[in-house]
């Protein structure tokens, strides 16, 4: 390991750059712009689409809590410029910011398609 990776560990150990998802999530919600809904699919689900990743994204909207995203699926899904503005305007080394993204988006759908689902349930007078 190299004198530059292990300094990035250890700074992101330090500073709990591993756990810190405030600046990451605010960043993530916009990229994933709108919640979709029945023929205005999300940003996300069109950058899955080519890929076969819809059924993955499925499987986060009804998933349990602690899902995990494979590293090739996050990097299908975000454009290189995107996960280097995570790091950039989060402060998070690369690394980190791997880490917490596939936590996050399957997290991130599954929460969205509940609000959506709520959104679209009528409410009770």
């Amino acid at each position: 390991m190299d004198f530059s990776v292990t300094a990035t560990a250890l700074g992101d150990f330090f500073t709990g750059a591993r756990t810190d998802h405030s600046g990451l999530l605010s960043i993530l919600n916009q990229i994933m712009g709108h919640l979709p809904a029945p023929g205005a699919p999300s940003t996300l689900e069109q950058r899955a689409e080519p890929h076969g990743l819809i059924p993955e994204l499925r499987r986060w909207q009804a998933g349990e809590p602690g899902v995990y995203a494979s590293e090739s699926t996050i990097r299908t899904l975000f454009h290189p410029d995107e996960l280097a503005r995570f790091s950039r305007e989060t402060g998070l080394s690369p690394p980190a910011v791997m880490d917490i993204l596939r936590e996050l988006v399957p997290a991130c759908v599954r929460i969205r398609a509940k609000a959506m689902a709520d959104r679209a349930e009528p409410h009770a007078a």
